[in-house]
């Protein structure tokens, strides 16, 4: 499988990891920078979508392979 790529403003195509989880967003760890609420989680699989109403508001997921 591909990465999906990207334009970015000036022109250059990056993969979507790079277009949009930069460190300006996202540090190593995978924490949010700044004030965003984000988590992201390596070597993970997501199994559901948990939601409220029509609004997603977290996961379940796999974490190296175990439940």
């Amino acid at each position: 499988m591909r990465d999906q790529l990207y334009q970015l403003p000036n022109g250059i195509r990056a993969s979507a990891d790079y277009a949009f989880l930069s460190e300006d967003v996202m540090t190593k760890a995978g924490d949010g920078v700044g004030a965003r609420k984000l988590k992201v989680s390596f070597h993970s699989t997501v199994t559901r979508v948990l939601f409220d109403g029509k609004r997603a508001i977290g996961v379940e997921c796999l974490r190296d392979a175990t439940c």
